[in-house]
């Protein structure tokens, strides 16, 4: 939870004597002195009244914005304050207000503090104090928060502390950790924010005046409360592990009369888990050993036995994961030929399916790499020459696509999620687009300074290549897509040891898992080092697998990801933009940096080249979003066959005039439609992935209801898709974003909720007109960034 700053709730202190000590927050300290109390008894024959003074204090405007910059400054403007005889019923007009604020009568400044003071009087004896602390001057405004109390006026009473309680005018909802893995038990805290009318977030202590109800749309996880009754309510949620469970699952509030458009969701997302599994062994038989991604320790029972009918001279010289849950080896008897055996999921004993030459088949190398979409095998074989052959599996038995990719002589293999491949020779990496085949050109070629012992290629495109180092150790050098560019991690081994590089694998995260073994005079043992994308320093963690596994002819590790659940959701279909001449939507964005504010959307009534124009509007108020709200941006689409390419934008850059211009290779933002489960590369059009460091992968993660959809004018049914930005070695946080088809884009979440950008109407304003985008103005805002930059890469050098 983020750190809470500034008070919306305030303490009211009454007591004897003088005032001090009043914390300080944007609802009020307030302290009270009876000039003549007692407890009990009544009070004697005399004086009725007692003259009460409240002292109020508050930070200035300037302290605030100091400790936590775009937040409102101080928002109480008045107090009104209700004396009234138990029992009763308070007028309708206050005993007093108090205006508090710089400029007000009877507050002082000093330094970062505002105190105010005022006298009321209030009859002896047992009363209800209200206070009730308002947005406007002189009792005027809404109500930020208030509070009754029972107290006695009488002669030597104690200090009487009176805490305010806010009224929550939006509520917030949102998850520390926003992903678990599917299938495997987990927890999730759910935070629970709540903002006043005027914007200020209400903190303890004190009570929300709504109780907040708390719920999702799913059974397969449970809440440890359904209600939320004070500000930094934290509620797990606890997952079971079912598989049974949404790709996407939703949590919202209801409360008092809260309007729903004014409660903002969270969304709890699911990714397959995943494992790495390693081969060892030789001399017909092998043992694959599997671990979580996650593990930090070696669990007692990690490994299977595999069997096959090859000979004792064998060794194991390829290793790939299946899909659906069985393993294919490679093995020489270190000739040229190779033995490719598949083993079913769950069987122990293989079959040989199939045998091809290759000539790194004399040195027990025969390498293999699996093609997660579909299954098919690529081999390394030079029986007609040097080339990658692929082959389909069924069973246990393979068969010739007919697909070669020719004049390569790898030792090394690998394939990401798209199908994009990386090769290593002695001397080379090279990597080659999804379905390449024939003499294709090499999407990237770089030059290695020693033999490789290890690739991987990520979905992002980035690869990895492990290599022994010279004097101990292992380096791993980790290039971007297109292998334009790397950076390098190395290890030196402890005195006395002896560090061997088996294999590398890259995880869904982008984590680099490399294995390795370990050798002193007295003992050999294994581990994997985690590396994190980008790092240059130490790994992350290590997992000392010990004598778990055998060192003869290791292969691995692959990343093996759990099967996704099926999908019986029906295809979402339709104009995913929405695109009506003069149409507006507003949306509520709320970010932990700043105060909820509006963003609109105004679709220019005339094509622009053909394109479909969106103009960008920021405002604090909805009610003047397109009259008086700044322009920040704008994007251009182009309409092709029921789906949406980013064509052209403007932005506003902090301290310039702004920037535009074309969006190079009009990435693919959304297409007409979208099943549960359905990924694609929002680059592949025109072939821009790559071409300038930037990849993307966006998967369909919910279809059904989404959030915002109930500020559609029509539509029931909508997606949600995740999107994945890389620049170069820097990875962009992944944002969700909703769509309703006929409707539009409903919300935008990024992973982190930090920011949320949600649908609260739908209209029109005929009367804008054509519209430019403007330069110079403010700072383009984050939503912005995550609806359209962040999202799409189309302006990456000003991503926040």
């Amino acid at each position: 939870m983020m750190n809470r700053r500034f008070l919306a709730v305030a303490c009211v202190v009454v007591f004897l004597g003088s005032c001090s000590g009043s914390k300080v927050g944007p609802l009020p300290v307030v302290t009270a002195t009876p000039t003549s109390t007692s407890t009990s008894p009544p009070p004697p024959p005399g004086p009725t009244t007692a003259a009460l003074t409240f002292t109020f204090a508050m930070p200035t405007t300037a302290a605030m914005k100091a400790r936590r910059p775009l937040l409102a400054s101080a928002n109480t403007q008045s107090l009104a304050i209700f004396i009234y005889a138990q029992g009763s019923q308070p007028s309708g007009t206050p005993t007093a207000t108090v205006n508090v604020g710089a400029s007000a009568a009877g507050c002082t400044v000093s330094g970062p503090q505002i105190t105010c003071s005022v006298t009321v009087t209030a009859s002896l004896g047992n009363q209800e104090l209200e206070i009730v602390a308002m947005s406007g001057p002189s009792g005027t405004g809404s109500i930020l928060g208030s509070v009754t109390q029972a107290v006695t006026v009488a002669a030597g009473a104690q200090p009487i502390s009176v805490t305010l309680n806010g009224t929550p005018a939006l509520i917030k909802l949102s998850l520390e950790t926003p992903v678990l893995a599917l299938g495997t038990a987990g927890t999730a805290i759910l935070d629970v924010d709540a903002y006043d009318t005027s914007g200020a977030l209400i903190v303890a202590p004190g009570s929300f005046t709504t109780p907040l109800t708390i719920a999702s749309n799913s059974s397969a996880v449970s809440l440890s409360s359904t209600s939320a009754t004070s500000p930094g309510t934290k509620i797990t949620v606890t997952y079971g592990g079912s598989s049974n469970v949404p790709y996407a699952v939703q949590f919202t509030a209801t409360g008092g009369s809260i309007p729903s458009n004014l409660i903002i969701g969270a969304t709890l997302l699911f990714e397959p888990s995943q494992s790495m599994a390693i081969l060892s062994g030789g001399g017909g038989t092998a043992s694959v050993s599997t671990f979580a991604t996650t593990a930090l320790s070696v669990p007692p029972q990690t490994f299977i036995f595999l069997t096959s009918s090859l000979t004792d001279s064998f060794g194991t010289g390829g290793f790939a994961a299946l899909p659906n849950g069985g393993y294919a080896t490679a093995a020489t008897n270190f000739t040229t030929t190779c033995s490719l055996v598949i083993y079913p999921a769950g069987a122990s004993q293989g079959t040989t399916a199939t045998t091809f030459t290759y000539a790194g088949g004399t040195s027990g190398v025969c390498p293999i790499a699996s093609e997660p979409g579909t299954g098919d095998l690529l081999v390394a074989d030079n029986g007609g020459g040097s080339e990658l052959t692929e082959y389909s599996v069924s069973g246990t038995t393979v068969s010739a696509t007919g697909r070669t990719i020719t004049g390569v002589t790898p030792i090394g293999i690998a394939v990401n999620a798209s199908g994009a491949i990386a090769i290593i020779n002695s001397g080379h990496v090279v990597t080659y687009a999804a379905g390449a085949s024939g003499a294709a050109t090499p999407t990237g070629t770089a030059s290695l300074t020693s033999a490789p012992s290890g690739v991987a290629i990520g979905a992002d495109g980035t690869v990895d290549v492990i290599a022994p180092k010279s004097g101990g150790g292992y380096t791993i050098s980790e290039y971007t897509a297109g292998l334009a560019s790397h950076v390098s991690v190395s290890t030196s081994p402890p005195s006395g040891t002896t560090i061997a590089p088996y294999g590398i694998g890259i995880d869904a995260s982008d984590e680099a898992f490399a294995l390795y073994s370990a050798d002193t005079a007295a003992t050999t043992s294994a581990a994997v080092d985690v590396w994190s994308p980008g790092s240059q320093s130490a790994p992350e963690r290590t997992l000392a697998l010990g004598n778990s596994i055998s060192f003869y002819r290791a292969q691995g590790p692959v990343i093996v990801a759990s099967p996704a659940p099926p999908s019986s959701n029906a295809a979402v279909t339709g104009d995913m933009i929405g695109y009506v001449a003069s149409r507006t939507w507003t949306y509520l964005v709320s970010s932990q940096y700043s105060t909820p504010y509006y963003l609109g959307l105004y679709a220019d009534p005339n094509l622009v080249s053909g394109n479909v124009r969106l103009i960008g509007f920021e405002s604090s108020s909805s009610s003047n979003l397109f009259s008086d709200g700044t322009e920040i941006g704008s994007l251009d689409l182009t309409p092709l066959n029921g789906t949406y390419l980013a064509a052209a934008f403007a932005s506003v850059s902090s301290g310039a005039s702004g920037t535009s211009g074309s969006v190079p290779g009009t990435p693919l933002l959304v297409p007409g439609s979208m099943t549960l489960g359905q990924s694609w590369n929002p680059l592949q059009n025109a072939g821009f992935a790559g071409q300038i460091g930037v990849t993307a992968s966006a998967q369909v993660v919910a279809t059904g209801s989404v959030p915002g959809i109930g500020a559609c004018p029509s539509g029931t049914s909508g997606a949600i898709v995740s999107y994945a930005v890389q620049v170069g070695s820097i990875a962009k946080t992944p944002a969700t974003v909703s769509y309703v088809p006929g409707c539009g884009i409903t919300a935008v979440q990024g992973s982190n909720g930090e920011t949320s950008v949600v649908l609260q109407s739908v209209s029109s304003m005929p009367s804008l007109g054509q519209l430019d985008a403007p330069r110079g103005q403010p700072p383009i805002v984050a939503a912005l960034h995550a609806l359209w930059q962040a999202t799409l890469g189309v302006h990456p050098s000003s991503n926040p």
